[in-house]
């Protein structure tokens, strides 16, 4: 009985590959792959591998930078039994078999309607999507600070080892440890740092005030993009941030401003379609959007990249200190 494995485009599922009985598939981002996934940024050149043994689909992380979620549970190794997601990078995959397809209507699977979406596609038209208004979320309400008290322990939440060498002393505070990376010379790593080490929805905020600081980044595209981004802000409604991640999907996720648009829509919330099962984005995914978003605005000139960081840093203190406050800014 062949097995059919499937990848998600927008609310739909689409053939990939067939599997059959001690077959196996390695999906990844690079094009000498099985299953080539190449638009999507977060998914490792060799990802994942499939393998179908006594009629059961086994799944391989192969050693991925962003890992493999299963169920949205984070695992090396696992079964893929039907019905089942895993989302590698931003691509959601499932398995189906041809009975199933047959039970449903169908000759082959074809493509069938799909209930969790990816990220890149999870935001549907704000008239199909909006919520009713609620309150602010907890995780959303520190407007001020960082989410730790010492450096460690944001390296500890955010599995910051490989990227910060050699690791705070637990008892070095976040000020002292930003201090050393900045003296360190490294832009990237000190605005991944800081991206991960600001509250959520404080660190949004400081990723949009990054890229206004910088006018080659504020066409009118992006303009409407960044003006739904503090819409969502200053009143964090799950309509706003699916808007806002539509209008950045629409313009190919490819500016610091759309990705403004991805770190508020994986902030909170579902990435699934609004009243559909909850599918949480990880606890780090919403970091690593407010880290492109920052770091691609801070080498527009690439000989001023230092000088950018040391203005986004300086400018991050000051927001965790209570000042430049989205309360204050205008509509």
């Amino acid at each position: 009985m062949p097995w059919f494995l499937q990848m998600q485009d927008g609310h739909r599922f689409d053939d990939a590959a067939a599997l059959e009985e001690g077959q196996s598939v390695v999906v990844g981002r690079s094009d000498s792959v099985d299953v080539s996934c190449p638009q999507d940024a977060d998914m490792s050149s060799r990802h994942v591998s499939l393998q179908i043994k006594d009629g059961q689909c086994h799944v391989q992380d192969l050693q991925s930078t962003n890992g493999c979620f299963l169920n949205n549970e984070l695992v090396q190794t696992g079964i893929l039994n039907s019905g089942d997601l895993l989302r590698c990078g931003n691509t959601v995959l499932r398995l189906e078999s041809s009975e199933q397809s047959a039970a449903a209507g169908g000759d082959t699977p074809a493509s069938t309607e799909v209930l969790v979406t990816s990220p890149a596609a999870a935001a549907a038209s704000v008239a199909e999507t909006s919520s009713p208004v609620a309150e602010i979320p907890e995780e959303l309400q520190q407007c001020e600070g960082f989410v730790a008290d010492t450096a460690m322990a944001v390296v500890e939440r955010f599995s910051l080892q490989e990227l910060i060498d050699p690791t705070p002393d637990a008892a070095v505070t976040l000020i002292n440890f930003i201090d050393r990376l900045l003296q360190a010379d490294d832009t990237s790593v000190v605005l991944k740092f800081l991206a991960c080490a600001l509250p959520k929805r404080l660190g949004v905020w400081w990723a949009v005030q990054c890229v206004r600081s910088e006018s080659r980044l504020t066409t009118d595209r992006d303009g409407e993009i960044l003006d739904l981004v503090v819409q969502w802000v200053q009143d964090p409604q799950d309509g706003t941030r699916r808007a806002a991640m539509q209008l950045a999907q629409d313009h190919g996720l490819q500016t610091p401003a759309c990705w403004c648009a991805v770190a508020a829509f994986w902030a909170t919330g579902s990435m699934s379609p609004a009243g559909q099962p909850d599918v949480p984005a990880g606890d780090e995914m919403a970091g690593r959007a407010i880290s492109g978003a920052t770091q691609l605005a801070s080498v527009v000139v690439p000989e001023q990249a230092t000088a950018r960081c040391e203005e986004f840093t300086q400018l991050a203190l000051a927001m965790s200190a209570g000042e430049h406050s989205w309360a204050e800014a205008a509509l």
